[in-house]
């Protein structure tokens, strides 16, 4: 492949990870960065560029850091696409330092260079305030009724 067909081939990759409606980010084989998409900065405060070549627990908070380096190995041994957690809450460190809950996908990538690890990553922030809803609804009437609610389609 000639070299101005590789630079347009990565450009239009580029252009469509960053159409992409989720924070993307790409990490390689020593967990470091080699990509973010523009949807990152929007959600944790750090610029796309200002990522690059950083490692990954950037992104995670300081009390699950030593968890992810082990998850991370694990997750090579079996790398698959899924969902990261198993059902778990996560979240991830803000620039300023806050913690935003978000839900996470993986997905391994073979590349020339070797196994990378692609993320997506979602706030996760309106849908654990609607479950929350949900919930004290939920037990309020359970309080009132003594019985959880219910529809013809089953518990509210």
């Amino acid at each position: 492949m000639d070299d101005q067909l590789k630079t347009s081939l990565e450009t239009d990759l580029e252009q469509l990870l960053d159409a992409l409606p989720d924070a993307t980010v790409v990490v390689d084989a020593d967990w470091k960065i080699v990509y973010a998409n523009r949807q990152v900065e929007g959600l944790v405060g750090h610029s796309a560029k200002g990522l690059l070549d950083r490692p990954v627990e950037v992104l995670v908070p300081k009390h699950a850091r030593s968890n992810h380096v082990i998850q991370r190995e694990v997750y090579v041994r079996h790398a698959r696409v899924r969902p990261m957690g198993n059902g778990k809450r996560l979240s991830a460190i803000r620039k300023d330092g806050t913690e935003i809950p978000v839900e996470i996908s993986l997905s391994p990538l073979k590349t020339t260079r070797g196994l990378m690890t692609v993320a997506t990553i979602r706030d996760a922030t309106e849908r654990i305030k609607v479950e929350n809803a949900l919930i004290e609804t939920s037990e309020g009437d359970q309080r009132v009724t003594g019985s959880p609610r219910t529809t013809a389609s089953g518990l509210v």
